[in-house]
C-alpha cells in the first residue's frame, strides 16, 4: 500500500520529466517500481480468498476482504471450498382459523383469522367452521337483505346487520347462502382472538377492530377523508380490545402516504386499552400518522396504555399531534418506530407534537418512547411548537404506585 501510494505521487511528479518518446533514468526505475507494486497489489486482491494470515504458526481471524494489516500472509496449498449456498427458509404454512365445506361454495374462502365471499355468485352455499374462541370484526358486509345471509344459530345477518362483536366459540359454524338473482359486493369477517372488554358499564364503548374504533372517536371531518358513523358522546370511553389496529384491516381518516389514522375535533372523554399493558397497538404500517387531537372542548382527551406503533407522516407527530387548544394526558403509553420525515421544511416530533397551531397542554405519565425519529433533528420524541406545554410528571396515574 505505501509502495503504491508513493508511486501515484511520483508519476504526477514525472510528469514534466517524461520525453515524448522516451523516459529519464529517474523516469524509467520509478515507473519499474510502480508496475511492481501494481502486480503485487494486483497478486494480493486475487490470492486474497486463498490466504490465511499466520503469527506465531496460529491462524488468526482476518479483517475485512481476507487481509489482517502488519502481518504476513502465506498461501493455502489446496483452494478453499465454498460453502453451498443454503436453500430459503420457506414461509411457515398458517393453517385458517375457520374450515370451509359446502355444495356449491362459489366465491366461500378462508384464509389466515378470515372468512369471505367477495363478489360471490348465486346459489352459493357453503359452511365455515370457526377451530378457536373469539368476538368476530367485520371488514367487509354488503349483501342482499333478507335474502343473501349468513346464519349463526338462530340469527341471520344480511345487509347493514351484521355479525360485527359477536362471540364465537370453537365449533361454531356458520352457514352461507344466496339466492339466484342479484349479487352485491360480499363480505369479509375475520376472528379476533385478543382480550375484549365486556363488562360495560355506563358511557363506556366496548371496541374491536380498526374500522370500529374508527366509528367511535374519529370525528373530525376537518383534513380527513372520512368521519366515524357512531361517534361517542363526549365523556365517555372507547375501551379497546387487544390487538392491532391497522388502516389495511379497516377504515381510517386519510389516505396512505399522508394521511392519519385517527383524527378528533373537540371530543373530550377517554381512549384506552382494555388492560394495562399497552397491548392494544395502533399500527400505521409505515404509511400513516397515529392519532390527530383538534381542541378537547371543556375537557381533557386521555389516551391510556396504547402502543403508537410505525406511526410516519411527512409533517409533524408521527404518532400523535394535538393542537387548537386541546388537552391531552397520555398514560402508560408506548411510542416505538414513530417517524417524522419531512426535513426540508423542518418538521419535528418523531413521537408527538404539540403544535403551533392553537397550541395545546400534554401530561405525560409513565410511557415509553423507543427508536423513534425526527429527520430534521427537531425532537426524536417530542417536539413542542412555541404554543405549546409539556408536562413530563414523575408519578404514576392511578391507581398504581410504582
Amino acid at each position: 500500500g505505501g509502495v503504491a501510494s508513493a508511486c501515484v505521487q511520483s508519476k504526477r511528479k514525472l510528469r514534466s520529466k517524461v520525453q515524448v518518446g522516451g523516459r529519464s533514468s529517474k523516469g524509467r526505475l520509478l515507473a519499474g517500481l510502480c508496475l511492481l507494486a501494481s502486480a503485487m497489489a494486483a497478486s494480493e486482491v486475487s490470492s486474497a480468498a486463498g490466504e490465511m494470515p499466520q503469527r506465531g504458526g496460529q491462524g488468526e481471524s482476518s479483517g475485512a476482504g481476507g487481509i489482517t494489516a502488519g502481518r504476513k500472509l502465506t498461501k493455502w496449498s489446496v483452494a478453499p471450498t465454498l460453502a453451498p449456498t443454503p436453500e430459503p427458509t420457506p414461509a411457515p404454512t398458517v393453517t385458517p382459523v375457520f374450515s370451509l365445506s359446502g355444495t356449491n361454495t362459489g366465491q366461500c374462502s378462508v384464509s389466515g383469522l378470515c372468512f369471505s365471499s367477495l363478489n360471490y355468485t348465486n346459489n352459493e352455499d357453503c359452511t365455515f367452521t370457526a377451530s378457536k374462541d373469539g368476538y368476530l370484526t367485520v371488514q367487509e358486509f354488503k349483501t342482499e337483505e333478507y335474502i343473501d345471509v349468513l346464519t349463526l344459530g338462530g340469527s341471520k345477518y344480511s345487509n347493514t346487520s351484521t355479525p360485527h362483536g359477536v362471540q364465537v366459540q370453537a365449533g361454531q359454524a356458520f352457514t352461507r347462502t344466496s339466492n339466484g338473482k342479484t349479487t352485491y359486493s360480499g363480505f369479509k369477517v375475520c376472528l379476533w382472538l385478543g382480550e375484549v372488554h365486556t363488562l360495560i358499564e355506563a358511557n363506556e364503548h366496548s371496541v374491536i377492530g380498526m374500522t370500529e374504533l374508527f366509528n367511535k372517536v374519529s370525528n373530525a371531518a376537518k383534513f380527513a377523508k372520512n368521519t366515524g358513523n357512531s361517534i361517542m358522546a363526549s365523556g365517555h370511553t372507547a375501551v379497546m380490545a387487544v390487538g392491532e389496529y391497522k388502516c389495511s384491516e379497516g377504515t381510517c381518516a386519510g389516505p396512505q402516504g399522508v394521511g392519519t389514522m385517527l383524527r378528533t375535533d373537540e371530543l373530550y372523554g377517554e381512549v384506552r386499552c382494555v388492560n394495562d399493558n399497552a397491548e392494544c397497538v395502533v399500527n400505521g404500517e409505515n404509511s400513516r400518522r397515529g392519532m390527530v387531537v383538534w381542541g378537547t372542548g371543556i375537557d381533557k382527551l386521555s389516551i391510556r396504555a396504547t402502543t403508537f406503533q410505525n406511526g410516519q407522516i411527512a409533517g409533524y407527530g408521527g404518532g400523535l399531534q394535538i393542537g387548537w387548544g386541546a388537552k391531552v394526558d397520555v398514560n402508560i403509553c408506548v411510542f416505538t418506530n414513530c417517524n417524522s420525515i419531512d426535513s426540508i421544511n423542518g418538521c419535528g416530533g418523531g413521537a408527538i407534537e404539540v403544535s403551533n397551531l392553537g397550541g395545546g397542554t400534554l401530561n405525560v405519565y409513565g410511557t415509553n418512547f423507543i427508536g423513534n425519529k425526527a429527520e430534521s433533528g427537531l425532537g426524536n420524541d417530542i417536539y413542542i411548537g412555541l404554543m405549546g406545554t409539556i408536562t413530563i410528571h414523575n408519578t404514576c396515574p392511578s391507581p398504581y404506585s410504582s
